[in-house]
């Protein structure tokens, strides 16, 4: 960053530089953020008693992940990948920790009736560590857990300020501490990933929401099956165009 410069500056003109590379990924995470408004209208007009407590959980989340979403969007636009993927990171717990209250309703009601900030999730519902939250949801759709815990461990080395996230550059002798915003290859493909990520954790969510429940009727059902296999359909071929572009094998 150009310190003749102010940040406001920077920032448009990384915008400038950044856009052209984000758009089909930013088209695809406005789908997601509509898609989860589409669930929640189906909503309007039930009473408490209606919803029931999970799905009332449930929702609580994914109304929370929205607002995650949006942020991770303005702020890649602005060259702060490394800062969306800890919004990404927390989409993860979120997602991951809704997902679990489908299979444990006594966690589910502890969580609801939660008053107080002084334990901390997932201890809050008796779980030790997100890693062990995340193997117990792979273990119920019998998929291995090592791929979900890989694409956290990423997240949370730029969630954690790992020193391989920020580093000092040496020109002429001289150390000058690297700063936002970022426009370089490596940002773009943290970029990529955070807005690729929170997509399909998202999309997890409202596949257990939609599905189990009876909460829609035959029809539109299959609206939303549909809806979450064109999301699905549209990440992978983002997918295929980061692992083609960075030489790297993308998490599923």
């Amino acid at each position: 960053m150009a310190i003749e410069h102010s940040i406001e500056y920077q920032e448009r003109e990384a915008a400038k530089e950044i856009l052209p590379e984000l758009n089909e990924h930013l088209d695809y995470s406005t789908k997601i953020y509509n898609s989860c408004f589409s669930i929640q209208r189906f909503l309007d007009g039930k009473t408490i008693n209606d919803v029931g407590q999970l799905l009332r959980s449930q929702m609580m989340i994914l109304m929370r992940i929205t607002d995650f979403l949006r942020c991770i969007q303005h702020i890649v636009i602005l060259g702060y990948p490394e800062q969306a993927c800890t919004l990404a990171a927390s989409i993860f717990e979120l997602s991951h920790t809704a997902v679990y209250f489908s299979y444990d309703n006594a966690a589910m009601l502890k969580w609801l009736a939660s008053s107080d900030g002084e334990k901390n999730m997932p201890k809050l519902i008796g779980i030790d560590t997100y890693k062990k939250l995340v193997e117990h949801n792979c273990q119920k759709v019998g998929v291995p857990s090592e791929p979900e815990v890989s694409v956290y461990r990423q997240l949370c080395w730029m969630k954690h300020s790992h020193p391989i996230m920020q580093d000092i550059q040496i020109n002429n002798d001289k150390a000058k501490f690297l700063i936002g915003p970022f426009t370089d290859e490596r940002s773009i493909s943290h970029a990529w990933f955070a807005i690729e990520q929170s997509g399909r954790l998202t999309e997890m969510l409202i596949s257990h929401i939609v599905f189990p429940k009876g909460l829609l009727s035959d029809s539109d059902l299959n609206v939303k099956r549909q809806m979450l296999l064109d999301l699905t359909n549209m990440r992978d071929r983002l997918n295929k165009k980061a692992q083609a572009r960075f030489n790297i094998l993308a998490p599923e």
